[in-house]
């Protein structure tokens, strides 16, 4: 992993609410996912940035914050949105 993907994982866990999960899941999880961060240069060309590989960072990250294996999600969606304040929002729901 890049060393800038691992930072991002890193940082994204201390954004995380502190809450005990269900030690054994009723079912697999739903994530619904909108990322948002400045998609375009200053030239107008869209960046380098992927909400596809960062979703992937994400779910491992909510598995390794919250101790649930990332094989339990298995549906949901993802959006990335141009926006000059980054930040990202989730909604888990169990299926």
């Amino acid at each position: 992993m890049k060393p800038e993907c691992r930072l991002w994982q890193s940082k994204a866990i201390t954004y995380m609410p502190t809450f005990k999960p269900i030690q054994t899941l009723p079912g697999l999880l739903r994530a619904e996912v909108t990322f948002y961060y400045p998609m375009y240069s200053k030239e107008g060309k869209l960046k380098k940035k992927d909400a596809s590989n960062m979703l992937k960072l994400l779910i491992d990250a909510i598995s390794n914050r919250y101790g649930i294996d990332d094989k339990f999600v298995t549906e949901g969606s993802f959006k990335a949105v141009d926006s000059e304040q980054e930040k990202t929002e989730v909604i888990l729901s169990v299926l």
